[in-house]
């Protein structure tokens, strides 16, 4: 699979598409602020994904292939928290 096809089939699992970043915000917790009381993985927003390893993903930040925007699960989560649902 090529790079162009991983990004459109990212384009497809978040339905958004790749942005840059004008402002040279790095992380989502730069953009939105820091919650030291829970982390990235506790959220709905991070997207694992497997390409011969798990990567991971915030779909509300600009998605491409880069390194550059995988998040850390571990690190703390962003202003823009928002816990799963438990059914």
């Amino acid at each position: 699979m090529t790079d162009a096809e991983k990004i459109k089939m990212l384009e497809k699992i978040t339905g958004k598409k790749p942005l840059h970043r004008p402002d040279g915000k790095e992380t989502m917790q730069e953009l939105h602020g820091v919650r030291s009381d829970k982390t990235c993985r506790e959220c709905i927003h991070c997207k694992r994904l497997l390409y011969g390893r798990t990567i991971y993903k915030c779909d509300l930040w600009h998605v491409n292939h880069s390194q550059k925007t995988d998040i850390r699960v571990t690190g703390p989560a962003c202003g823009k928290f928002k816990p799963h649902e438990i059914k």
